[in-house]
């Protein structure tokens, strides 16, 4: 008997071995199940979050207010402003890795790209030092309130439930102004300054003068990038670098002259830091749209005759490179919005060069 319990208690503990045993096997097994869950779970949420980033990253490229304005309609700003972090380091992150390197024709109106980055001296501009001095604000209030980001009246007031509560706090009602002025100023100044140029070319070149990179260079040759008022969180998504955000405290500084009565103010200073870029506009002669006929005409029996695109990223805002090849020799290249305008501008300086040398280009 005492064998058959001695033994009994054997499988007793021999079977409880087995089941702690199994135990730690179904909760290994659940934890790997658990954790394979999670995983999986994190992917999701990151696929559906890069999605969400670049379907906002294309409206807020398209529709520059009212899409943010909506947005902020539903989502408190703290959480906007972690969003709208997010958003600008993908974008930062997918403009490097897809911005063209392309050499600028001496015909492209931007071929003095490298010229602007270099300050101009007093014998340059008749107005004398740049940049100009910064507008001082009469009110301390409007200073302020352009100067605070959305990101900082929440972490403020972070109670607050109604957005329009705080449109008083934070600088986005001023950056709207701003903006819409800041477009004003610039094609007054360009009307003026380009009596030749037509309404198409007028509004590319207002393109380039009032987009996010000449706003941030403005903002940042007076310090804007690091007088802004952000919230802590936002200075951890880096929102400082944001080319955006700091473009657009320019913009609501533009608006805050504007409320303190200091519009002619406000358009003379717009125009002084928009000086270098005018300066550099070579302002082409109008394309005549039968060159290509009349160089086919008048050279086609001496030669072959034939257009390559050689440079350009295409689109209107990089255009394209044409070079007119007679002979299987390159007689000139020309930049133009679309290819048929520079193929124009290619045969009309081939009529020149060939007219000053055709031996050159002879078979």
């Amino acid at each position: 008997m005492g064998r058959f319990k001695r033994h009994h208690e054997g499988d007793s503990d021999s079977s409880s071995s087995a089941s702690d045993s199994l135990s730690r096997g179904r909760r290994s097994l659940g934890h790997k199940r658990s954790s394979h869950i999670k995983n999986r779970q994190y992917y999701i949420l990151e696929k559906k979050i890069r999605k969400l980033m670049f379907a906002m990253k294309a409206l807020l490229e398209e529709t520059k207010h009212s899409t943010k304005d909506d947005v902020n309609l539903v989502i408190p700003g703290s959480t906007w402003s972690h969003i709208e972090g997010v958003y600008e380091m993908l974008k930062s992150r997918h403009d490097r890795q897809n911005e063209p390197v392309i050499e600028e024709p001496s015909s492209h109106p931007k071929n003095q790209k490298n010229q602007e980055n270099n300050e101009p001296t007093s014998e340059e501009f008749e107005e004398g030092e740049y940049p100009p001095p910064l507008p001082p604000l009469r009110s301390e209030k409007l200073k302020k309130h352009a100067l605070m980001h959305i990101s900082r009246a929440y972490e403020i007031y972070p109670n607050q439930s109604n957005p329009n509560e705080l449109l008083d706090i934070h600088n986005e009602r001023l950056e709207f102004l701003g903006d819409s002025f800041f477009n004003l100023f610039t094609t007054r100044i360009i009307f003026s300054k380009f009596p030749q140029m037509d309404e198409e070319s007028l509004s590319k070149l207002r393109a380039k003068f009032v987009g996010n990179e000449s706003a941030d260079k403005f903002a940042r040759l007076y310090g804007f990038d690091k007088t802004l008022v952000l919230s802590y969180s936002a200075e951890k998504d880096q929102l400082r670098k944001s080319q955006k955000v700091i473009a657009d405290t320019f913009e609501a500084y533009l608006g805050a002259l504007i409320l303190d009565g200091q519009e002619e103010t406000a358009f003379q200073w717009v125009s002084r830091l928009l000086q270098p870029k005018i300066a550099n506009i070579t302002v082409q002669r109008p394309i005549d749209k039968l060159a290509k006929s009349k160089l086919f005409h008048k050279y086609s029996t001496l030669g072959h005759i034939e257009y390559r695109w050689v440079d350009g990223a295409g689109g209107s805002a990089e255009g394209y490179v044409i070079a007119c090849i007679f002979n299987g020799k390159e007689v000139a290249r020309a930049w133009g919005a679309n290819q048929k305008d520079a193929g124009s501008r290619a045969a009309m300086q081939a009529l020149e060069v060939l007219a000053k040398d055709y031996s050159k280009f002879a078979r």
